[in-house]
């Protein structure tokens, strides 16, 4: 196996490297499924930075006090299996501190502590000493036997081992990256995933279970923040590849087709934030099935909806990021939400968003309005800006356009709309950075 260290100079290349997107990093794989696919990401993640497990320089402890290291609390690692924050300078302190799992268990494969497999901090983890000797090499899969209250762990006497639900989907991640990252080639293991658990629980062969139960552990707990901040770390401060299945859940569906969970829509990162007298919201997507359209939806009391706008689906199997703006909010609070639609015509929504839109810092106003030939448009702003005029028809088509300078805060153009035929309208102003509409009715 191919052991790199990590100088300065490198790891600040690597560091800005890692700024790039994801999209990039993955396009060998594009269109690929099954053995070739699992081949190609073996290409884009293989001869990544190792570290050793114990050393007086940079080690795996030092790695998981920045990968696992508890949002809440800066001082403190989370324990992988238990959920308990505790403290990371402690590291194994005779037993009372805390201990590094190895998700994909050393033995299955015999590579120890070694450098590589045994150190690759995409698999290692901070756990409970008791925990840790507890889980021993045992299995993933389904249990029925508790074995303690520190997160409602169940396992077998004899080889099964059941996380608590807020990590069964991160086990499944981890084996999955270990499967495609180790395929025996410079001395390396070759990691596989199996789906019969074998009889002799202590078998050094590289083989690991349970992959029907571990997809459904993909699908039930999806990517979580915590996550793709992990994955974010490792690649871009410490070993320089990723976990592909952080950033694309799909990829275990095309490789293991036979055992593959439909995904569900998981849509993630919403956001409604205010931008001058504007909305804009922001969201991810990774699709399980193919989304034909999102619709945009907005409440005054989040129990009425209407619909704002309509946002196609992007194609392709990356996560999608979207972005649409809501050019009318309305003032004072109100909620934002989003109705993915997919081909085949099911669809669910997203969690609510809350905003408070406060007054405009621009206003107009149409005078008359309905009028039949020549308004005059009242602008009040900030401070002086360019001013462009649009006139839209009740289709949506751009009927008149008008724009100039304008040399005080305080604003009377008129607008002559004498050709216009009877009818709605909506004019668009913008003003500077600021854009706002208005119903003119045409008589």
């Amino acid at each position: 196996m191919k052991i790199l260290t990590l100088p300065i100079v490198l790891l600040l290349t690597l560091s800005a490297f890692a700024q790039g997107p994801i999209e990039t990093y993955y396009l060998p794989a594009e269109g690929l499924a099954g053995e070739p696919l699992k081949a190609a990401l073996h290409e884009i993640i293989n001869d990544h930075f190792t570290y050793p497990y114990t050393s007086s320089g940079t080690d795996t402890w030092d790695i998981l006090k920045e990968t696992d290291r508890d949002p809440n609390n800066p001082d403190n690692v989370i324990q992988f299996y238990t959920g308990n924050s505790v403290n990371a300078a402690q590291e194994y302190n005779s037993g009372n501190g805390w201990t590094r799992e190895h998700v994909w268990a050393k033995s299955h494969g015999d590579f120890g502590t070694s450098q590589g497999a045994g150190t690759d901090v995409h698999h290692l983890r901070p756990a409970h000493q008791g925990t840790n000797s507890a889980r021993n090499n045992r299995w993933f899969d389904i249990c029925d036997i508790p074995y303690d209250t520190y997160g409602n762990l169940k396992c077998s006497a004899i080889w099964g081992w059941e996380p608590r639900d807020e990590v069964k989907g991160d086990v499944a991640r981890m084996l999955f990256y270990m499967a495609v990252r180790y395929e025996g080639s410079n001395g390396d293991p070759d990691l596989e995933l199996v789906d019969t658990i074998p009889s002799d629980n202590n078998t050094p062969e590289p083989i690991h279970a349970k992959l029907s139960t571990l997809m459904a552990w993909h699908v039930s707990d999806p990517v979580s923040d915590f996550e793709r901040n992990r994955n974010d770390i490792i690649y871009t401060y410490y070993q320089g590849n990723r976990n592909p299945f952080i950033d694309d859940q799909s990829f275990a569906c095309r490789i293991w087709q036979d055992f593959c969970t439909q995904l569900p829509i998981v849509l993630t990162q919403f956001d409604a934030v205010p931008d001058n007298n504007t909305v804009v919201l922001e969201w991810e997507v990774n699709p399980g099935v193919e989304i034909n359209y999102f619709d945009i939806e907005r409440s005054k009391d989040g129990i009425t909806w209407e619909p704002v706008g309509i946002e196609l689906a992007l194609s392709g199997g990356f996560v999608q990021r979207y972005t649409y703006t809501d050019e009318n909010p309305w003032v004072g609070e109100s909620y934002y939400r989003i109705k993915w639609v997919s081909l085949e015509g099911t669809f669910g929504r997203s969690d609510v968003e809350t905003i408070i839109f406060e007054e405009e810092a621009i206003s107009f106003d149409i005078n008359p309005n309905p009028n039949n030939g020549i308004f005059e448009l009242n602008i009040d702003m900030p401070e002086s800006f360019p001013v462009g005029v649009q006139i839209f028809d009740g289709i949506g088509r751009l009927v008149y356009e008008h724009a100039f300078l304008a040399s005080t805060t305080i604003v009377r153009e008129e607008i002559d709309v004498s050709k216009l035929s009877p009818g709605f309208y909506v004019v668009h102003l913008r003003a500077g950075d600021y854009h706002k509409s208005q119903k003119l009715v045409k008589q």
